[in-house]
């Protein structure tokens, strides 16, 4: 029996199954990342933005991704979204440029 006038609160049970991904999505491709490391590391891109980023990354047509999100999940990798300057976030490298801090936001949890 617990404490006067408070009622138990039901066990939570095992979080939901998540769901399928959405056809054309990232997460339902592989990310073409020999290509990304060894033709495209360093250069600047003709476009920019995360559309650009995605469609040089895809080895077809550009996946469906949320463009509001600091993560991008692919079958066999994740790109974290980083700003660079600016005021809003506090991402810094260190370390000689091989380590950063990375501000992913209050839904990041």
């Amino acid at each position: 029996s617990g404490k006067p006038g408070r009622a138990k609160r039901p066990r939570a049970g095992p979080p939901p199954a998540p769901s399928a991904p959405v056809e054309g999505s990232s997460k339902t491709i592989d990310a073409d990342v020999s290509s990304l490391l060894g033709e495209l590391l360093g250069l600047t891109l003709e476009h920019t933005g995360k559309a650009a980023v995605m469609s040089v990354a895809s080895p077809g047509r550009p996946p469906r991704f949320n463009k509001y999100s600091g993560v991008v999940e692919w079958r066999n990798a994740l790109f974290l979204w980083v700003n660079i300057g600016g005021a809003d976030y506090t991402n810094a490298f260190s370390n000689g440029g091989e380590r950063i801090t990375w501000f992913g936001g209050s839904r990041m949890h």
